[in-house]
């Protein structure tokens, strides 16, 4: 009989000990776990999501403040705005549930900008011109830094407009998507086309000038110039050479220009040092005057003629149809220190 008791009592403990086990603190939970996302995102930012298995309340938080999230019962919704960073970037969403957390990692993308050109050349007469962005990976913003250029955005495509100008200039215009910025450099110089029709051309005798016209030779590479004064009856024609690199014109001695009164005119170079010469290897050369309100050309020396100052050009009269010093019968006008004015 005691043993009975005993046995009893043991049973007892053992069914005491286990309920006490079971207490509410070590009950069993579930960790949540992840059955489908879109977190990865292209720099232009947007909306994902992540589906989770859990018991309980589900809460979401994210690390970074370009990140947000709100849950909608098992599913959290992730909002990225536009990455303006020149580089990647990531963050973490942590997702709690019945006492247990996870965290779930959130990528964007780099910004993307590529555009087809970098340098965009006008002509004095201004105009408007469009590039594209090959690539952008979010929507982009163009500003210029001068006043003479207006510019504007549609879709993948910039405009550019210039006004027009009598002398070079140079700027640049910002394309920006966030902190990514790109630069398109802008250059109005003079261009082949701009020096097609009547200029005046004055030289120091001459200071009103007379009217010239340039017209084209070959096309992007030379002109003839025509109204060039040989006499007081008459005009002549040479030809001017367009250099694309720098803008700037040679007019070459040795030209022939035609028959006057009976005589050969030939185009003769002449220098500071009182010398003339009609080797085609001596040239007047002339550039930009960007000093000059208006569009303007000014001759002067470019060293091509050895030991002499180039200063200006002489139509020549001669008596033979090959120039020569003994064939050398004088000349009208004398034009020195040239400039052209359109």
């Amino acid at each position: 009989m005691r043993m009975k008791n005993l046995i009893k009592i043991s049973l007892l403990l053992t069914c005491i000990l286990y309920l006490s086990g079971c207490s509410e603190d070590e009950k069993e939970t579930f960790k949540p776990t992840v059955t489908k996302a879109d977190v990865n995102f292209e720099a232009a930012g947007g909306n994902g999501y992540i589906d989770v298995s859990a018991k309980g309340n589900i809460s979401a938080s994210a690390e970074a403040s370009w990140c947000t999230v709100s849950v909608s019962g098992q599913r959290i919704n992730v909002t990225v705005t536009p990455n303006g960073d020149q580089m990647g970037r990531s963050t973490l969403i942590t997702i709690s549930a019945d006492g247990e957390t996870i965290a779930v990692p959130v990528n964007q993308y780099a910004p993307i900008l590529v555009l087809d050109y970098t340098t965009l050349s006008f002509s004095f007469s201004g105009g408007t011109k469009e590039i594209n962005a090959v690539k952008s990976s979010a929507p982009f913003q163009v500003s210029a830094n001068a006043d003479w250029i207006s510019c504007s955005v549609s879709g993948q495509k910039i405009s550019i407009t210039l006004t027009e100008t009598a002398t070079p200039r140079f700027a640049d215009i910002d394309v920006t998507m966030g902190n990514l910025v790109r630069k398109i450099q802008i250059n109005q110089i003079m261009s082949y086309e701009d020096l097609l029709g009547e200029w005046t051309l004055k030289y120091r005798d001459n200071p009103t000038g007379v009217k010239v016209t340039f017209t084209q030779k070959t096309a992007g590479q030379s002109y003839v110039l025509s109204g060039i004064p040989v006499s007081p009856t008459a005009s002549g024609a040479c030809e001017v050479t367009w250099n694309a690199s720098n803008a700037h014109l040679n007019l070459a001695g040795g030209q022939y220009l035609g028959v006057y009164g009976g005589e050969y005119v030939y185009m003769c170079i002449i220098s500071e040092q009182g010398m003339f010469t009609w080797s085609s290897t001596a040239t007047y050369e002339a550039a930009i005057d960007a000093s000059a309100s208006q569009m303007t050309y000014r001759f002067g020396n470019n060293g091509s003629w050895t030991g002499q100052t180039i200063n200006g050009i002489l139509p020549v009269f001669f008596t033979t149809a090959t120039p020569s010093s003994a064939s050398y019968n004088g000349q009208y006008y004398i034009l020195q220190d040239v400039v052209l004015v359109k």
